[in-house]
């Protein structure tokens, strides 16, 4: 079987669906083959994108993966799009198209209209994107475009629950939604590379792309919260900066609250140092205000991290409050405070946290990921057969 996938980032850039799609492109590269069509920019802020910047190899094969990339170009009407893209997809005549996210539409709902194969959507960032619309004027024409957009799907991959009724009100039928939540690449953790500081003080780690609805500035205000406590700690914030101002927002706010010799903050640590700070830190603190599934929160309870995270989106399925971490309110820094003080001041509760994590993040790994994905595929393929085979 051969699958197009595609994304419109990819490695080497990090971020949460360029690392599930680096993640899923090789397990399943085992099992099938896979084509990466991608757009071809080391920039992951495509709201400061205007063209093809700073190119990569416009091909190259990597980890058993054919990586395709493609100049593109921005329109104010459609955002970005890349004929050569569709063109390349349409050539290679895939059995799958497997499209990662919603962040470029048109390019996609194109790219529907050129291929005539099965289509798979995996929907990352729908609960965050419906939140986002919720109260926006145009909200009647972005519902309009996505569910025109869901109707060129075959099947579609929801990573949470909280997506199936989201996607019953963009109008897609229940029965073409498959429930996969991402998993660990256990491979990634097989390399550490010292980082931490050993001071000590006890560690506490965020990992979270720097952008608007992370809540850095939250957690920030907390960890000053905690100082002033008395606790004697070093916290470490590490993530893309998908939005720059946020980034600097939250260097001045902890400036501004006399945390330099407690917080730093980090945007190219690579994952054997990132490794280091999930197996050496006391705390995981996700301060989000949305949320589907984070990667960070399973890769952080894989190692047995007690977790302290806000109550959105399908965070609640992995952080059960009281037994493996503690889930608040977002927007709330006082709260956070409160519930990272009890887990830094009780070794015998972070111990018996770190044993519930363990556990309750068991089956959440890249194999089965890829297995229950390619299930998908072959229905679909085994169903666009019996309706007549590919198209000549």
């Amino acid at each position: 079987m051969k699958v197009a996938m595609v994304t419109p980032c990819f490695w080497p850039l990090q971020g949460g669906v360029e690392n599930v799609a680096l993640a899923l492109a090789r397990e399943l590269s085992g099992r099938c083959e896979v084509e990466v069509h991608t757009f071809n920019t080391k920039e992951g802020d495509f709201s400061c994108i205007t063209r093809s910047s700073n190119p990569l190899p416009p091909r190259e094969r990597a980890m058993g993966i054919n990586i395709h990339r493609h100049p593109f170009f921005y329109l104010p009407a459609l955002k970005f799009v890349s004929p050569k893209l569709i063109r390349s997809v349409r050539a290679s005549r895939p059995d799958v198209v497997h499209i990662q996210g919603f962040r470029t539409i048109m390019n996609n709902m194109w790219l529907q209209r050129a291929v005539r194969r099965p289509f798979v959507l995996t929907a990352h960032g729908l609960y965050e994107g419906a939140e986002r619309i919720r109260g926006s004027p145009l909200r009647p024409l972005v519902s309009l475009v996505i569910r025109n957009f869901l109707r060129g799907f075959q099947a579609v991959i929801a990573t949470s629950e909280i997506d199936r009724p989201l996607l019953s009100e963009l109008g897609y039928g229940p029965s073409g939604i498959t429930v996969i939540p991402n998993g660990v690449d256990e491979s990634k953790f097989r390399r550490v590379k010292e980082f931490v500081i050993r001071d000590g003080r006890k560690s506490i780690l965020c990992v979270a792309r720097f952008d608007v609805n992370k809540g850095h500035e939250d957690l920030i205000q907390a960890l000053s919260i905690v100082e002033r406590a008395g606790e004697d700690f070093r916290a470490y914030l590490v993530g893309h900066a998908t939005n720059p101002r946020c980034l600097e927002n939250a260097r001045s706010l902890a400036e501004d609250l006399g945390l330099a010799d407690h917080v730093g903050i980090y945007t190219d640590l690579d994952d054997a140092q990132l490794v280091d700070c999930y197996r050496s830190c006391e705390l995981f603190v996700l301060p989000s205000h949305m949320e589907t599934l984070p990667l960070a929160i399973i890769e952080a309870m894989h190692v047995g991290m007690p977790v302290v995270a806000t109550a959105v989106g399908g965070v609640p399925g992995l952080v059960k409050d009281g037994v493996n971490g503690y889930l608040v309110n977002p927007g709330h820094p006082e709260a956070l405070a409160e519930k990272m003080l009890v887990l830094l001041r009780n070794d015998a509760m972070r111990y018996e946290f770190r044993k519930r994590s363990i556990e309750l993040v068991q089956g959440y790994n890249w194999r089965d990921v890829a297995e229950r994905t390619l299930n998908v595929y072959e229905g679909l393929v085994a169903e666009a057969g019996s309706e007549g085979g590919r198209e000549s």
